[in-house]
């Protein structure tokens, strides 16, 4: 059984939860994406008709050296920027966020709720079973991956918590 850590973002109005845990796997399905060090499984978002999205993905560093998460890119998006969830006042929000590190043996999950990749300017909706093309930048790579659209109330990647 994997040994989970949790990480706390501290921001100016709140709190980020960010979860991480040492972890092997042995995933080799659709659901993979590796670049260099960097391992991303289960990409995905809502289904929206707004002008943006928040993705979601587990990012593992293989490496024996921390890897940092910057940013991304998608052809559907005018911009994609880090950002974690805060509370203020009891509304949502998500401000950007400087690079974060992945320590070396350690996966950082996006989710709900937590950091997120928030893609703005969407050029399409997003309709659940929809996929589309991401990059994720790292300070020391790029790694793409197809990103999958799940239902609009959706809390997790639909093949999320099977075995890898």
């Amino acid at each position: 059984m994997p040994r989970k850590f949790l990480i706390s973002l501290a921001l100016v109005s709140g709190l980020v939860g960010l979860s991480v845990h040492a972890d092997e796997h042995g995933h080799e399905d659709d659901h993979l994406s590796t670049a260099d060090d960097v391992r991303l499984l289960h990409g995905w978002t809502r289904a929206t008709t707004a002008d943006n999205a928040l993705v979601f993905v587990e990012i593992e560093n293989t490496g024996s050296t921390p890897v940092t998460l910057s940013g991304g890119a998608a052809e559907l998006a005018e911009s994609a920027a880090l950002v974690g969830f805060t509370l203020t006042d009891g509304k949502p929000s998500y401000p950007e966020l400087p690079g974060l590190p992945v320590a070396p043996g350690t996966q950082m999950v996006l989710a709900p709720q937590g950091v997120a990749l928030r893609l703005d300017g969407l050029s399409r909706d997003l309709t659940e079973g929809d996929r589309f093309d991401l990059t994720l930048d790292f300070a020391e790579t790029e790694a793409e991956l197809t990103v999958e659209v799940e239902a609009a109330d959706a809390t997790q990647h639909g093949h999320a918590g099977h075995a890898h």
